[in-house]
């Protein structure tokens, strides 16, 4: 950004939109809107996914939590006699742990968020950016009370497609990670529902964040919202044909 664009964002307080800018605010606005789903309820089938981006030194680590469910209409598709299922994705969550927290925490803090969140789920499953974090992911694995969870860790990687790395590890290359985020906040994908904790704060960070990387701002709750989509099972659900139960 240079000359007039320049001048009107910094001296003149004027919202530019650079090249660089990662989202429109219009489409984190359009995440917000108040959504309820159509159709009943199908109990049972919930399930969470919570993103962990891991802090280094000067980042925090950051926590967000994301519900899927799905919904079916009350009458049966006349073409086939099945109930066509419709997702849905709801941010439940958002956590930044102050800096220089003792890694040794997280376990504790996963339980906290577990039981601050209402209702049950089918499964819940950790997704976490661990890059140089191995004895965390152990530490997780090992606790008696969240072993029970399956835990993907998960390298974000300057490659140019995504592999899988000893360990378990999933490797996802930035840009890929990046453009699954962006799809995922499109049109009735994942909402933002405005009662979420810690919405504010995920909000200033996802308007800030650039293409580049060059942001002031922190990026910790967008690479934990990001970071989840690394686990496969998502193409499914931000790319659904509609499901189908008898």
């Amino acid at each position: 950004m240079h000359g007039e664009n320049l001048f009107a964002q910094e001296y003149q307080c004027a919202f530019v939109s650079a090249a660089t800018q990662f989202l429109d605010r219009a489409v984190i606005a359009a995440a917000k809107l108040p959504y309820q789903p159509t159709g009943v309820p199908c109990f049972g089938l919930n399930e969470l996914f919570v993103g962990i981006d891991v802090g280094k030194r000067q980042d925090h680590t950051a926590l967000v939590a994301v519900e899927f469910s799905l919904t079916q209409p009350t009458t049966r598709d006349p073409f086939t006699g099945n109930f066509v299922t419709t997702p849905h994705l709801f941010v439940r969550s958002a956590e930044s742990l102050p800096l220089g927290s003792d890694h040794l925490d997280l376990p504790g803090r996963l339980r906290a968020l577990l039981a601050s969140l209402p209702g049950t789920f089918k499964q819940v499953h950790f997704i976490m950016d661990s890059t140089g974090e191995s004895t965390l992911v152990e530490v997780l694995r090992r606790d008696k009370s969240l072993n029970r969870y399956p835990l993907t860790p998960v390298a974000i990687t300057g490659g140019h497609q995504t592999s899988h790395l000893a360990g378990g590890y999933e490797g996802i290359p930035r840009p890929d990670l990046l453009t699954r985020l962006r799809t995922a906040l499109g049109p009735r994908r994942i909402s933002l529902p405005v009662a979420t904790p810690g919405l504010p704060e995920l909000e200033t960070e996802l308007i800030a964040f650039r293409s580049d990387g060059q942001q002031r701002a922190h990026d910790d709750l967008v690479f934990a919202l990001a970071v989840w989509l690394a686990y496969e099972r998502q193409k499914i659900h931000l790319f659904p044909n509609s499901g189908r139960r008898p």
